[in-house]
């Protein structure tokens, strides 16, 4: 992987902004005034009309325009809010990982709890072994939350199924890299005891009579739960029940007559103990591919390039 080239220099003007400069937009943003922003900053209001001036004159452009009702962004303004409040996080990540130095560095990794079965512990183990592991904070989420984190800067990187025929507007998601790490297949499960369980073949129309518990709509399961459906021209069936945890869907599957829809790694787990079965059909089920995603403008950074090479090697030993 080449180094990315130097950040152009800033001019005189650019390099005198300051910090409570760039909080300023933020607050005129949220609040519509600049007697309101004066008064979050501790400043007087011909101070604040002072540091708007050098931030516009630094930026070479109005940010702000006033009205009587107070004060807005301009379109400029908006864009210049944008790449500040990453800028922001970014500052105050800075700030964290220079003060827990001596514990070493920290990543705030973004992960479905897919990550959790079987890939993160095998990384963990092997990096703890190898003594890189660094302080790692997890989040959970949906698939689309924990992108707009790793956008706006509060997680330095994620780990995420893409599919393919899920809409999933990569092209949308500009300054993200993503290296995929391996493939994931879902399947459709029902209780050992269910009657599906010792068929050979369901098809569609019994799949879609049948009461369903299912993630939210939001989630990238179910929309291609709902494109699985579409494709054979059948209308895909409404949930009876909705839970955004896979553990949670097959333990009321395991002790009911409803079916659900999960990665095969989750599933495995609950196989074993005899509970679920998976259902055989011809309806085909796209393979997701699980993706580590993170910033183009974090991706030389050395903590995520050696928990990504980790974690790839952990893939790479389940396949």
């Amino acid at each position: 992987m080449s180094k990315s080239s130097a950040p152009p220099a800033l001019s005189p003007r650019e390099g005198q902004i300051r910090l409570r400069q760039l909080q300023l937009l933020e607050l005129i943003a949220g609040q519509g005034s600049l007697r309101a922003a004066a008064q979050s900053l501790h400043v007087s209001q011909p101070a604040v009309t002072m540091m708007l001036r050098e931030l516009e004159s630094a930026f070479g452009t109005p940010l702000v325009e006033r009205n009587r009702r107070g004060a807005n962004l301009t379109a400029a303004g908006h864009a210049a809010l944008e790449h500040l409040r990453v800028a922001s996080r970014e500052f105050g990540a800075a700030i964290t990982a220079a003060r827990e130095a001596v514990r070493g560095t920290t990543i705030r990794l973004g992960a479905l709890p897919l990550l959790s079965v079987r890939i993160l512990p095998r990384a963990i183990d092997a990096m703890q072994r190898a003594g890189r592991l660094p302080r790692i904070v997890l989040a959970e989420g949906s698939v689309d939350e924990l992108l707009a984190r790793l956008r706006e800067g509060d997680l330095d990187c994620v780990v995420a199924p893409v599919f393919a025929a899920a809409n999933t507007a990569i092209d949308d998601l500009g300054g993200l890299v993503f290296d995929a790490l391996c493939d994931e297949s879902l399947q459709f499960v029902c209780s050992s005891e269910h009657p599906f369980a010792r068929r050979r073949k369901v098809g569609a129309a019994e799949l879609a009579g049948s009461r369903w518990v299912l993630p939210p709509d939001s989630t990238l399961t179910r929309r291609v739960f709902f494109s699985t459906f579409l494709r054979v021209e059948q209308a895909p069936p409404l949930p009876a029940i909705e839970s955004s945890s896979f553990y949670t869907s097959l333990n009321i599957v395991s002790h009911s007559q409803l079916l659900t829809i999960a990665p095969t790694a989750a599933i495995s787990l609950y196989r074993q103990l005899g509970a679920i079965a998976t259902i055989k059909t011809p309806l085909a089920i796209e393979t997701c591919r699980i993706s580590f995603i993170t910033r183009e403008s974090n991706r030389q950074a050395e903590s995520i390039e050696t928990l990504k090479t980790f974690l790839s090697t952990a893939a790479a030993s389940l396949r």
